[in-house]
């Protein structure tokens, strides 16, 4: 199995890893490389969250080493394998979005967004009107011209 670090920049051999450690929000992997020192491959918002992202990887691990034994078994369930192959071999450290502050200069930014594009959507609605449509002949028009 292959993990992948968070910024998509190292890739570590399952084979050769020693540990994989939680401190507070961050997980540290440390392998016959890198002998004693770990090195940050995720960082999370809490500690429950990389708690997730551990038990993720450790099932992964066990997907890929089902796989090791089905693929060798003569009664093979290929649901099972095809299962089995699309959740194993390659974990990637999931990315970690930062929630953003709501305050009212964002509050603010949305809603002319919004308006902006509200008197756009009017003013399309309004070019489709040259004959007499129903709603819905105007949203399939609209959506057939990808507005």
């Amino acid at each position: 199995m292959i993990i992948v670090s968070q910024g998509r920049e190292d890739i570590y051999n399952f084979d050769n890893v020693k540990s994989i450690d939680i401190v507070e929000n961050e997980i540290y992997i440390t392998d016959d490389i890198l002998a004693d020192r770990g090195v940050k491959i995720g960082e999370y918002a809490t500690e429950e969250r990389a708690k997730k992202v551990l038990r993720k990887i450790m099932q992964c691990y066990t997907n890929t080493e089902q796989y090791k034994c089905f693929s060798n078994n003569s009664n093979k369930n290929y649901e099972t394998l095809n299962y089995l192959i699309k959740n194993s071999f390659i974990y990637e450290m999931p990315e970690e979005w930062q929630q953003m502050k709501i305050t009212i200069e964002t509050r603010q930014l949305s809603f002319n967004d919004i308006q902006e594009k509200t008197k756009k959507r009017y003013e399309q609605i309004l070019d489709r009107l040259y004959e007499p449509k129903t709603a819905k002949e105007i949203a399939v028009e609209m959506f057939e011209l990808g507005l």
